[in-house]
């Protein structure tokens, strides 16, 4: 029994000191600005990005399983997500944005790696959120193009390329639809209004897709470039260039990121705009559902958007202003046609002259073959 009891002790001492060692690794490890080392007994200060900021959560299960993932194969991302935290804080640092602290006791801390982490997310003025809400005050409207967009973002024009051109209707299901005697690209009708609007609407959410889609690889392409060139800026300072010509090359990289400042702001624009035509083209389809008139249904779908809902209080409001007062769709009236109600006439009997005559004939009763109604033969029986 004594033997047991200091085996089970020596296995104690053990647990014990395998459990102090990783506690001083991981404390030498960790060299994050937001965490302190927690003294002995005192409480620990961590900071906290602003709530304001602060994005949906997400667990860490969530988390392991995505670096996972990143870890067992190549990325295709040119940062680490640990180099993503890093942008983050000196994005933090530029702007001036404070984070707060909060105080965590001995108890949370024994929990804190079963909670939830809060981090960083990137910062949306306010001039950027006005410029999505004005896109979507006209979810259908058709999107603007701006002459010098062509000269801003030059791309090869040819009809070949797929963005350049909505797609059109093919000829067998315009033919069909149309009931034509020839088959053409692009010449079907819809019957039904809503369906013809939706077909609008959709095609203009293409042209908005491909309008944003311009100014993101224009961008890609740029960045991709000033990352070279700082690269080369780098070699030059390392091999010792001279200061003059190292000036030279800063008005380029300064063009390089006003363009992408713009273009990003323009993929803003048009991404806004597309999601926007995609919610009026879904308002088209369920208005199918209501047998209203043509005019209430295409005034419904051109309310303004406000993210949450399909429709949302712009709906509310136009039904508040029907005459039952209650937040429901009309029901349409149905058109009772008059009916003439006559009185009921027993069928008229014929009269007696056009009743044909009936001629006593001797038949009735008799065979066919009687000698009485039958005129004797006129040939002379051979003798």
């Amino acid at each position: 029994m004594a033997s047991t009891f200091k085996s089970l002790r020596e296995l104690i001492t053990d647990v014990g000191s395998a459990a102090a060692a990783s506690t001083s690794k991981a404390t030498i490890i960790s060299s994050s600005p937001c965490l302190t080392t927690p003294s002995s007994g005192e409480p620990r200060m961590i900071r906290e990005p602003s709530p304001t900021l602060i994005s949906p959560d997400s667990s860490d299960t969530d988390s392991g399983q995505e670096e996972d993932q990143v870890t067992s194969k190549a990325s295709k991302y040119r940062l680490s997500l640990e180099e993503v935290d890093e942008l983050m804080g000196a994005i933090y640092d530029t702007l001036e944005i404070e984070e707060e602290e909060t105080q965590l006791s001995r108890h949370d801390q024994m929990y804190e790696a079963l909670g939830k982490k809060k981090a960083r997310v990137f910062p949306i003025h306010k001039v950027l959120s006005d410029l999505v809400l004005k896109e979507w005050s006209e979810p259908d409207k058709k999107v603007f193009f701006p002459k010098s967009l062509k000269r801003r973002f030059p791309f090869d024009e040819s009809p070949e390329a797929v963005w350049n051109k909505n797609p059109k209707l093919d000829a067998p299901l315009s033919k069909i639809s149309k009931q034509a005697d020839l088959a053409f690209e692009d010449m079907g009708h819809l019957k039904d209004p809503m369906d013809r609007r939706t077909d609008i609407v959709l095609k203009r959410a293409w042209d908005a897709s491909m309008a944003g889609l311009k100014p993101a690889l224009a961008t890609s392409c740029v960045a991709r470039n000033l990352e070279f060139w700082l690269s080369q800026l780098q070699e030059h300072l390392k091999a010792g260039t001279p200061r003059g010509e190292l000036l030279k090359s800063f008005p380029m990289l300064f063009k390089a990121t006003s363009f992408i400042s713009d273009a990003s702001t323009d993929s803003v624009k048009f991404a806004a705009k597309s999601a926007a035509l995609s919610v009026a083209a879904r308002r088209s389809v369920w208005m199918k559902t209501w047998g209203g008139d043509t005019a209430s249904k295409t005034r419904l779908c051109s309310v303004p958007f406000t993210g949450d809902l399909v429709f949302g209080p712009e709906l509310d409001s136009a039904l508040e202003r029907t005459a039952d007062k209650k937040k429901t769709f009309p029901a349409k009236k149905k058109n009772f046609q008059r009916k003439i109600f006559r009185p009921f006439k027993e069928p008229s009997k014929p009269e007696k002259s056009s009743i044909p005559k009936k001629h006593w004939s001797g038949h009735k009763g008799k065979g066919k073959g009687g000698i009485l109604f039958s005129r004797p033969n006129q040939d002379p029986k051979p003798q």
